[in-house]
């Protein structure tokens, strides 16, 4: 389960900085039409898939720490842009793998 979430967040990570990207750049357009949140969603757009992507980094020695960055990632997600047709993808993967990094920390602990 670990790597699972592992290769999930990392996978969910990446897909959603490539959307991030194009994503900044109409929320660009939109700030230079005057739009005040502008701003908040295009460092949202770089600052939630990096965290999905060191989350899945931390999950292999800190499992429960790393899941919970995962998850926070993909509740950020879709709290900020919405669970629609671009974000739907990357956040299922996020946060499946932020699931699976919580589960092996609680069968690892089970097996102690």
């Amino acid at each position: 389960m670990q790597i699972a979430g592992f290769i999930c967040g990392l996978v969910g990570g990446l897909i959603s900085l490539i959307v991030g990207m194009f994503g900044s750049v109409l929320f660009g357009m939109a700030g230079a039409g005057g739009s005040s949140l502008a701003g908040l969603y295009i460092v949202a757009a770089y600052g939630l898939p990096i965290l999905a992507i060191v989350g899945a980094g931390v999950s292999f020695r800190h499992r429960f720490h790393g899941g919970l960055m995962m998850l926070g990632s993909a509740l950020g997600t879709v709290a900020l842009f919405g669970f629609g047709g671009f974000s739907i993808l990357p956040t299922l993967l996020i946060g499946i793998g932020g699931v699976l990094a919580i589960l092996a920390d609680q069968q690892a602990q089970r097996s102690r």
